[in-house]
């Protein structure tokens, strides 16, 4: 009897564990995009454009809300598969655009 009882609470654990647990996970706190939204995606030209020189409430606008997001002696906001390449087709992983003074100074892929 006891043996059957722990195969059954085995069992459980497993269906639990295979499901991705009996709650939700809390996202990082620096992952402020939210999740399971279809967004754009843009060239790496037009979202450039969208963003260079544009305050944080303007690119907020222009292309929505990061990622991820670093404050370490400098702002770093991190979008992920919103850019792709113009010749290959292909999403970049990430798109980093970094603050300075409130605006977006820099765009990296």
């Amino acid at each position: 009897m006891r043996s059957a009882t722990i195969s059954v609470i085995v069992a459980f654990a497993i269906a639990i564990v295979s499901c991705g647990g009996a709650g939700t996970k809390t996202p990082p706190k620096d992952d402020v995009a939210a999740k399971g939204q279809e967004r754009k995606t843009y060239t790496r030209d037009e979202f450039r454009k969208l963003v260079m020189g544009k305050s944080q409430d303007e690119v907020l606008k222009a292309v929505g809300k990061p990622d991820r997001t670093f404050d370490t002696g400098g702002i770093y906001w991190h979008y992920k598969e919103i850019t792709k390449d113009s010749v290959t087709e292909k999403l970049d992983d990430t798109a980093q655009i970094v603050f300075e003074n409130g605006v977006a100074v820099r765009v990296s892929y």
